[in-house]
């Protein structure tokens, strides 16, 4: 990964001070042909991201649902830090408020965390759904069933910025819970990829988390993924 990158031995210094593990997932490159590496570290939500551009210097990151911190690299390969504050999107109202009082409720990291908590060791499946995307909304039966069988719970959260009117509608149309209308806004779901696509699953184990399984599947679809995730731990 850091083969050819401008101050490697900087880069290398700089992952190894924000804890990034060996495991990373590549984005397509950028306009430029620049690159982007997100790196998990041994914290859940606490990701580093490096980018390489086609020219210039690389820039590494360190994001939490905090904030950011943010190194650069001058043409002596010294280091510049600087710190950003995670700017929080206002909220109103309780789950599933509509869009008059406000943007609906959010999923955050601590809500994933209570999730996984609550499972109590048993994985925990993170369902995305959009309500303009049908076989999104009709897929969460589907999932549940899968999980039913298998004795896991469901987490169906919202693709952030939609139609909140319309999910609501849509949500209750099928039966989802109102927890459901949650809008994701997790540094962990994100930078997983769980917004590529609606629907998606990730699996969340006590020490391991899938990776994402974009599009449909029936509930014997899902419950082959979900069990060869089971039966791979």
């Amino acid at each position: 990964m850091l083969q050819d990158v401008v101050c490697g031995r900087e880069v290398a210094e700089t992952l190894h001070d924000f804890r990034a593990v060996s495991r990373y997932l590549t984005a397509p490159p950028s306009a430029d042909g620049g690159r982007s590496y997100r790196l998990p570290t041994s914290t859940r939500s606490d990701w580093v991201i490096l980018t390489v551009p086609n020219r210039g210097r690389p820039q590494v990151s360190r994001l939490t649902p905090a904030g950011a911190t943010v190194r650069t690299f001058a043409s002596d390969c010294s280091v510049d830090e600087r710190s950003v504050a995670r700017s929080t999107p206002p909220q109103e109202g309780a789950v599933g408020a509509n869009r008059s009082e406000g943007r609906p409720a959010r999923f955050t990291d601590a809500d994933l965390g209570s999730a996984l908590s609550a499972a109590a060791g048993r994985p925990v499946v993170v369902y995305v759904w959009s309500p303009h995307m049908p076989l999104s909304v009709d897929g969460f039966a589907e999932i549940q069933k899968a999980a039913d069988r298998l004795g896991l719970s469901v987490e169906p959260v919202l693709i952030a910025r939609g139609d909140a009117d319309f999910a609501r509608r849509e949500a209750e149309r099928v039966g989802m819970p109102a927890s459901a209308l949650r809008e994701i806004d997790s540094v962990e779901l994100v930078m997983r990829d769980a917004q590529v696509h609606a629907p998606s699953i990730l699996v969340f184990g006590p020490d391991r988390v899938s990776p994402v399984l974009p599009g449909y599947r029936n509930s014997d679809g899902y419950g082959r993924y979900l069990t060869a995730f089971l039966t791979a731990g």
